[in-house]
């Protein structure tokens, strides 16, 4: 039995008969959308409140996320397995999962097929991804440093899959994730899930003014953000697989014009600014990810009085209004429009 379903399995046959008619009904209809398509199994036969389609041989997803948690390369190729799924299955049903788990998932001829569809209903993509990453993120040590990376990782290889509103992505985020924590008694108001949110949402912004600059220090500190790009000088630019360039122009990248222009390329709702030229530690981006930013506009980790800006978390919207603003207003130096903005010095 599956609630209040009943699910039998006849040598290649698989019979589920539905306890709900309007289960049933939504079941059907994404069947027969997906018909041919190689997204669920084949079905042979619909009876009275009943479907019976092959039965399909394999691992589960669950079971290859299980072998692959200590190879970040087979998680993103896990990952990418579901989110190619995903993709066909929007495009082909105008749908979301509505409870979405990995769980529903065997891997049969070189991709994925699911088996339950009842629960499927119009809606946004955003609540789907969210609803397996606040699962990530519970897994083993719930909100632990090492699944919120996983997360992190799968909601990197979705942004390349799909499109989806990084806002609405996070709100979503927030809300599974907070339901979860009540549901399963953990502590959602920890430092932790504040990172979560951030890394998430954030383009990682790394700026690179020597074309030769060694960039590898902070690669691995954005490469799983949702966006990369690298800002670099004329000259040329750093070989940065996965990352956007965008050339900075005369003059050095730090520059206010340079910022105007990176922001009108960033579609997170964070940006999330390291330099090329400076090393960091594990420890002080965590704590600029986890630091409380209500009622600011940018945490900077560095002193007031030093001058630096790097590395630097900043809200992109009141970036993007207060550069253009500020580059209106004949300005030029980055640490001079930083002062229109809400700034905390970490």
């Amino acid at each position: 039995m599956s609630g209040q379903n009943e699910v039998i399995k006849k040598g290649d046959v698989v019979i589920k008969r539905y306890g709900s008619h309007l289960n049933y009904l939504k079941e059907s209809s994404i069947y027969a959308k997906l018909k041919g398509s190689g997204l669920a199994p084949r079905v042979l036969f619909e009876g009275e409140d009943s479907i019976e389609h092959e039965y399909v041989s394999g691992p589960g997803l669950n079971d290859l996320l299980a072998e692959s948690m200590d190879d970040p390369a087979k998680l993103a190729a896990c990952f990418k397995l579901f989110f190619d799924w995903y993709a066909a299955f929007r495009a082909k049903t105008q749908s979301c999962l509505g409870k979405a788990d990995f769980g529903k998932f065997i891997y049969a001829d070189g991709s994925l097929k699911c088996v339950d569809f009842e629960h499927c209903k119009a809606g946004y993509a955003e609540w789907d991804v969210a609803a397996l990453a606040a699962r990530v993120c519970l897994m083993g040590e719930p909100l632990s440093f090492r699944s919120l990376e996983i997360c992190r990782l799968f909601i990197s290889v979705g942004a390349g899959a799909i499109a989806w509103d990084p806002s609405r992505l996070v709100s979503c985020l927030e809300k599974e994730l907070s339901d979860r924590c009540q549901a399963e008694n953990v502590d959602a108001h920890v430092p932790s899930f504040r990172y979560l949110l951030s890394a998430v949402s954030s383009c990682g912004v790394l700026f690179a003014e020597d074309p030769l600059a060694d960039v590898t220090a902070a690669m691995p500190f954005i490469s799983t953000s949702p966006q990369r790009i690298i800002v670099c000088s004329e000259e040329g630019k750093p070989e940065c697989p996965s990352f956007s360039c965008l050339e900075a122009g005369a003059g050095k990248v730090g520059t206010l014009l340079t910022a105007s222009r990176l922001m009108k390329e960033v579609k997170q709702p964070l940006s999330l600014w390291l330099n090329a030229s400076e090393k960091y530690t594990r420890e002080s981006i965590l704590g600029l990810l986890s630091a409380d930013m209500s009622g600011l506009d940018a945490v900077i980790a560095s002193s007031e009085g030093s001058g630096r800006i790097f590395p630097m978390l900043i809200r992109t919207e009141t970036a993007r209004v207060a550069f253009s603003m500020a580059v209106s207003g004949g300005m030029t130096t980055l640490p001079e429009a930083l002062k229109m903005l809400r700034v905390k010095y970490l």
